[in-house]
């Protein structure tokens, strides 16, 4: 207890303890926190699916059909005939032949990339050595070096190197692939950076995979839902349904529930469910929650106006924020990062806009690196131009009585 005792401390002492607050009602662009209406721009509910009267609707019938949870995992009695209508909607949405619905995002993302990357983890005494030594030999993860933590977490468990590549370098990463072009190879990267918003080059990535003869796993946690033609997420936005192994994604983001899912091709997806250790030995996710994601799986699809008005205020957004010089980014997703440099600063400025109403907490390290601390400003269909407005001009006016110029 004394070393944690000691580390606990030393957080609090460099004021790396983050502060929350609890939010009393909804998540949408105005919200009630402690007894005080605010203005928020850091929810991940972009289409405002988790406050759809449809997917409560067959949220809560679904709950009093099924109750409040499946009653156990999914290759035991927790397979729900609501997991299999979500897998299935979502296969549609993605293009893909088959689906794995997981309890979380990060699961998926665990689950999917260590079973991929060593799919005899936890199967190896069952092996006889002859078949093992019949296997390709030993596995490297390429990462680009911004991607979500759940997948450097996974490479971990999976007990495989991960090489990081520079953030979105192709000439990086095949100067790293030709370097182990004897080993097995995975490259895997967010389709939608999450602390920057920018999306990863695909296309180059397939290109390369296909030289180096390389698996791909991209995790499309803000792509899927927004991107592409009928949402269908990164590949799609670049005509590339179908030519990644696997897309992995969360549905507490675009669809408004809790939950991941892993798409890939049949065969793959069949494995994953006898390897995949968050699969196998974590409970299904409650069927009340499944039968919303459905709905909203189905909103996305045939709702094109919901994904066409973000993206109208995603261009608007960025139109007033360089107007005032307060970001040049050039974005095609719903976060846009508002650069400040200066942890205490942007805690400062964050607790400034917080007494004039409005909800954009400071990010900074150990999300970002130092240095780099920002305001990850994240829009939703229901913002208005009013309200947009309102927190850039308030953002701007701290800024100036601050003396801060903006990155």
């Amino acid at each position: 207890m004394e070393t944690l005792h000691k580390i606990l401390n030393y957080i609090k002492e460099k004021e790396l303890y983050p502060e929350m607050k609890t939010v009393c009602t909804a998540p949408s662009a105005v919200v009630e926190i402690e007894k005080k209406k605010m203005h928020m721009f850091c929810t991940n509910n972009y289409l405002n699916l988790a406050t759809h009267p449809k997917v409560i609707e067959a949220s809560v019938l679904a709950t009093k059909k099924y109750g409040t949870g499946a009653g156990g995992s999914r290759l035991i009695s927790g397979t729900n005939q609501m997991h299999v209508a979500l897998e299935k909607e979502i296969s549609i949405l993605k293009g893909r032949e088959d689906t794995l619905v997981f309890s979380s995002g990060y699961l998926a993302n665990i689950g999917a990339i260590s079973a991929i990357a060593n799919p005899l983890l936890g199967v190896a005494r069952e092996i006889s050595k002859e078949f093992m030594r019949s296997l390709d030999n030993e596995t490297i993860v390429f990462s680009d070096e911004l991607n979500h933590a759940s997948i450097i977490d996974a490479c971990k468990i999976a007990k495989v190197p991960c090489i990081q590549y520079n953030h979105t370098d192709m000439s990086d990463l095949k100067k790293k692939l030709l370097y182990y072009k004897t080993k097995r190879k995975i490259i895997v990267t967010d389709g939608v950076f999450s602390m920057d918003g920018d999306i990863a080059p695909l296309p180059d990535i397939v290109e390369l995979a296909k030289e180096f003869h390389s698996l791909t796993i991209v995790d499309d946690a803000h792509g899927t839902g927004i991107l592409g033609e009928n949402g269908g997420g990164t590949a799609e936005y670049f005509n590339l349904k179908g030519e990644i192994d696997l897309e992995v994604g969360t549905l507490n983001k675009v669809f408004g529930g809790v939950g991941g899912f892993v798409s890939g091709n049949k065969e793959i997806c069949e494995l994953l469910r006898v390897t995949s250790r968050p699969y196998i030995f974590s409970a299904a996710m409650p069927p009340g929650n499944a039968a919303g994601l459905v709905e909203a799986v189905k909103i996305v699809k045939d709702e094109p106006a919901l994904r066409i008005k973000l993206f109208e205020n995603i261009d608007y957004f960025q139109k007033i924020l360089n107007k005032n010089q307060l970001s040049e980014t050039v974005s095609s997703t719903p976060i846009i990062p508002i650069i400040i440099g200066d942890e205490n600063l942007t805690v400062k400025l964050s607790n400034q806009l917080f007494e004039k109403g409005f909800f954009v907490p400071a990010i900074r390290w150990p999300a970002v690196p130092k240095g780099e601390a920002r305001f990850r400003v994240t829009l939703m269909t229901d913002h208005t131009k009013d309200q947009m407005d309102a927190f850039v001009e308030t953002l701007n006016t701290l800024c100036i009585n601050e003396n801060v110029l903006v990155k």
